[in-house]
């Protein structure tokens, strides 16, 4: 639910900002429901041998909350992506743990996009279930 107008056209914004992925917050995640994720990705930086662009920076269990989220299409449907999500499916976890699909998409942008293309709309008023950000 968005709680106020939004005065700008948020997607020329990220645009015009180069900015690949939009979000409102960072919260951390039940530790039984990444159990071996970010093992199982540094399986796949290990096998891929890819340069991740921040994924050493980026904490267990934090994730970004997905229930308000802008990502560009070219990020989500890039090889380097499927190949990640590929990785994490044959791995098991999303059954065994409920890996789910917020802390592998959070993953997955410390993996492949710089930080400077991320971006907190901190001028957003946002509300679900329980979470409140009044922007």
């Amino acid at each position: 639910l968005i709680l106020k107008p939004i005065t700008y056209d948020v997607f020329r914004y990220m645009k015009a900002k180069q900015y690949k992925y939009g979000y409102n917050k960072i919260m951390g995640e039940n530790h039984k429901c990444i159990k071996g994720l970010w093992d199982t990705t540094r399986k796949f930086i290990k096998k891929t041998g890819i340069n991740p662009k921040w994924f050493h920076k980026w904490r267990e269990p934090f994730t970004y909350y997905n229930n308000f989220e802008i990502m560009s299409t070219e990020f989500c449907f890039s090889r380097s992506y499927k190949d990640y999500v590929d990785f994490v499916d044959h791995a098991g976890g999303i059954y065994y743990h409920r890996w789910g699909d917020h802390v592998i998409r959070s993953i997955a942008v410390s993996l492949f996009l710089h930080q400077n293309e991320t971006h907190k709309f901190d001028d957003l008023g946002y509300c679900h279930q329980y979470f409140v950000y009044l922007g």
